[in-house]
């Protein structure tokens, strides 16, 4: 394996029993990128990160990293690794400086001056036991473990995915200090796409156990293009491009396509597309023929891959598909319960946008979603409301039940299935809402 290059499989594969985690996944990652990896919850991340380390062994294939065989030459590669898993897996019962103790006396480049310092700076006492940490506190520690092996590749498996938007932050931002001063190579594994822009310069997309889309992020937009024209067939266009995804209303065909070249024909307009749209053809948008008529959830039913109808002995009439409320979270888990909510919100009069605003204020800008509607062809009515933290649940489903017959919304990641992509929402309120919800996780 070339310098250049810090992870590379071949045909890589992991088979537990007869179900694929992952499939003749074969992807380089140069040396000195950060790396976002992205895909649905059951795309085989995880599986790829163990692989990556050795803590699972391939059924098929080959993987190096830093140039040696993760299984092979363990003693070799462990030392140059960092690693932070989602849980951030602690001893409770050690304190901080005990835990760094722990740290010094297991890896030989262990930099306790930095260990100590980053601790310091947290505003955090080395006396202080891992236990009475919160989430983002104890996500800095381990991260501090991390880096405190001085590293040449740090792997990060979610680290992010249970902490607030501010720790989620200056979590990101201590991980591009250390990118900044030491040009370690840093793989991240995560579900919030908008981060990943932010933070990275390489993506590697996996869905159905394979690599789906991997490259450097500016040449992955400066690819891509949504076309939009008079409804036609994609033949024509597929022949010359990638043809992602398409979709078809009565009059209008939308497709978006990983170009080889200029798109010449007139009759097609074309648009840019951000990395979130993108990523979200990529994860398995599935169209629907726009001539269909079915406006029920048997539609949503047959046309994306899991999504859930909460409280499931709903069986909503036809006309529930009139007014429909989307709570955005800008999550891949909320884009894809609107991708499978598409049959529904064609024939939708009105849409309504729920942007939920966070305890600091920040909230998930929806313009994308509009544009993802409009250039989808929707034609209903869009409205914005802005429902604030207070209340929780209650807040949001009774927003939804005074704008709509049916809410759509995205669950949040599968190790925490039963706690919704609001931190208030638990299957009590659910069960109690007097609207369906459609969700995605």
């Amino acid at each position: 394996m070339s310098e250049a290059v810090a992870v590379s499989t071949r045909a890589l594969g992991k088979r537990y029993g007869s179900t694929w985690a992952l499939h003749d996944c074969t992807l380089e990652i140069p040396t000195g990128t950060v790396t976002g990896l992205v895909g649905p919850n059951g795309a085989g991340k995880t599986t790829l990160l163990h692989l990556v380390i050795g803590l699972s062994k391939p059924t098929e294939g080959a993987v190096e990293v830093l140039g040696v065989s993760p299984r092979d030459d363990a003693g070799a590669l462990l030392p140059r690794l960092g690693f932070v898993a989602q849980d951030h897996p602690l001893y409770r019962s050690l304190t901080i400086g005990e835990t760094f103790t722990f740290g010094r006396k297991l890896n030989p480049h262990w930099d306790e001056r930095l260990a100590l310092e980053r601790i310091e700076r947290l505003g955090l006492s080395p006396g202080k036991k891992v236990g009475t940490l919160s989430g983002g506190q104890q996500a800095q520690v381990a991260l501090t473990l991390a880096l405190a092996k001085r590293p040449e590749l740090l792997i990060l498996d979610e680290p992010v995915a249970s902490l607030d938007p501010l720790a989620r932050r200056e979590f990101l931002n201590v991980v591009m200090e250390a990118v900044a001063e030491t040009g370690m190579t840093v793989i991240l594994s995560s579900h919030i796409v908008s981060e990943l822009e932010r933070v990275c310069d390489y993506l590697v997309t996996l869905a159905a156990s394979q690599t789906q889309l991997a490259g450097p992020i500016s040449e992955i937009i400066a690819s891509h293009r949504l076309l939009t024209g008079p409804r036609t067939d994609a033949t024509s266009v597929a022949r010359v491009h990638d043809v992602i995804r398409e979709s078809h209303t009565e009059r209008q065909t939308t497709l978006l396509v990983r170009a080889n070249g200029h798109v010449y024909d007139s009759c097609w307009e074309l648009h840019e597309v951000d990395l979130e749209e993108i990523v979200l053809a990529y994860l398995g948008y599935t169209p629907t023929n726009g001539s269909s008529t079915r406006s029920t959830l048997e539609a949503v039913l047959l046309e994306t891959g899991r999504p859930l109808l909460i409280p499931a002995a709903a069986v909503p009439r036809p006309e529930v598909a009139d007014r429909v409320a989307i709570a955005w979270k800008g999550t891949p888990e909320a884009a894809r319960a609107v991708a499978g909510a598409m049959p529904l919100l064609a024939h939708a009069s009105q849409v309504t946008i729920l942007s939920v605003q966070e305890e600091d204020g920040q909230r998930d800008e929806p313009s994308r979603l509009v544009r993802f509607l409009g250039w989808h062809g929707i034609t209903a009515a869009i409205e914005r409301l802005t429902v604030g933290p207070d209340g929780g649940a209650a807040t949001l489903l009774a927003a939804a039940e005074a704008e709509s017959g049916l809410l759509v919304m995205g669950g949040y990641g599968h190790t925490r299935l039963r706690e919704w992509v609001f931190g208030g929402f638990t299957q009590r309120a659910l069960d109690h809402a007097e609207v369906p919800v459609l969700m995605a996780h």
